[in-house]
């Protein structure tokens, strides 16, 4: 009888529980190729949007990697692919944004205000998840500016499927 008790209190108090509360973005500034200044989340215009961070040089191939599987998968989906490069001096910062221009696939124009460089990492290094430095960070964030999902593991396609789930399960919340 006491067991069946305390299983129905520790049952009742599981279920009073307070959720977690979600990751609202933070305010994310950056400068698009064309050298155009954006601020996420509001440059999404209230919609879902993914975003892609490459938060060191070796994360390039799988910031383009991921990068260009979610335009594929999500083509009405807003996505930003952002390159986050602290610590670089000044003097660097100018031959750092034209090899990154270089490195766009030719599809990407270069006017492009969904690829992203920034040299401050505030914000962004807060919603870092923990992760491989080669590893591109997948955030899938909600019109009400929370992150839904966030990964930063190798890209494949078991990790694309579940990120292309999870965006599509979204909609226009």
């Amino acid at each position: 009888m006491r067991r069946s008790i305390a299983f129905a209190v520790a049952l009742a108090l599981a279920g009073t529980a307070a959720p977690a509360a979600a990751t609202v973005v933070p305010k994310l500034e950056a400068t698009s190729l064309g050298g155009a200044h954006v601020v996420l989340p509001g440059a999404a215009g209230g919609k879902p949007f993914v975003l892609v961070v490459g938060y060191a040089r070796e994360s390039q191939a799988s910031l383009q990697a991921w990068a260009h599987a979610l335009a594929k998968a999500l083509p009405d989906t807003p996505l930003y692919a952002t390159a986050v490069v602290v610590g670089a001096p000044g003097l660097v910062h100018g031959f750092i944004s034209r090899a990154i221009r270089k490195a766009a696939p030719p599809s990407v124009p270069s006017h492009d205000s969904r690829v992203l460089l920034t040299f401050d990492g505030t914000g962004w290094m807060q919603i870092a998840p923990p992760g491989n430095a080669a590893d591109a960070a997948v955030f899938v964030i909600r019109a009400d500016e929370t992150i839904v999902d966030s990964t930063r593991s190798p890209f494949g396609d078991d990790a694309l499927r579940a990120v292309v789930d999870i965006a599509k399960g979204i909609g226009d919340r």
